[in-house]
């Protein structure tokens, strides 16, 4: 429980640094968190958001610093999104792909995606963003969302410039979700877009960090496409 409890405070803290001037429907959730670290909402309020984070991030290396005296290391774990990290924290933000862990799943005849296991998710995306202050993994849900991620790392053309030239993203964006922002209905509820290696910094970076508080992947992806035919895009000039 207690590692549970160090996600929490170390990993969905941060979520809370960068957005912490944004009204939260989770206040109760938060203040929890908060609490692991001893701080409180309250004391965060008059201070500016560089000063904000700048105190949370102090917390922060304190509680890892307990933590690794008690034999728990919290630098070497990779939260997973929708166990570590709420769905609801990451609707609708961006995140730059690092890795495509394809889990077992392979892509047959006609473009079939046939997984390992019922039970378990067809892949991750293992990502980063600023909004988080380490990589997570993004579970695969859908056939779709696996497919697209496979087009671009089957394709060595387009691979060869990820990371150099180029930055391929991706945004959670159902059509549906319920309350704890988990997608519903059939639809697919990840978006891609490959644009110019840096979009993804610059795009947190708009104006003092417009974006992490009011996030707009539109400006990035352009229109969602829920249904039929779609695909992965370039956007060499992205209006921020």
């Amino acid at each position: 429980m207690e590692i549970i409890i160090a996600i929490i405070a170390i990993i969905g803290i941060w979520v809370i640094a960068k957005h912490w001037m944004r009204i939260s429907s989770n206040e109760k959730r938060i203040n929890n968190e908060m609490q692991q670290l001893g701080l409180s909402m309250e004391e965060l309020a008059g201070l500016d958001r560089e000063e904000a984070e700048a105190k949370i991030a102090r917390a922060q290396q304190k509680y890892r610093e307990s933590l690794l005296a008690k034999g728990i290391d919290i630098y070497n774990f990779m939260p997973v999104i929708g166990q570590d990290i709420a769905w609801i924290d990451i609707v609708r933000h961006v995140f730059r792909i690092l890795e495509f862990d394809r889990g077992g799943t392979v892509v047959g005849p006609n473009n079939e995606v046939k997984a390992e296991s019922m039970l378990l998710p067809y892949g991750y995306l293992i990502a980063e963003s600023p909004i988080l202050n380490q990589p997570v993994k993004i579970p695969i849900c859908h056939a779709f969302d696996f497919l697209q991620a496979a087009m671009v790392f089957d394709s060595p053309e387009i691979i060869a410039e990820i990371g150099t030239q180029y930055e391929l993203l991706v945004t959670y964006a159902p059509k549906k979700a319920y309350s704890d922002g988990r997608g519903k209905g059939q639809w697919h509820v990840m978006h891609y877009v490959i644009t110019p290696h840096g979009t993804l910094d610059r795009y947190y970076d708009y104006e003092y960090d417009q974006h992490m508080k009011y996030p707009k992947p539109e400006k990035l992806f352009g229109q969602f496409i829920y249904e039929g035919e779609t695909s992965i895009e370039f956007n060499n000039a992205p209006d921020l």
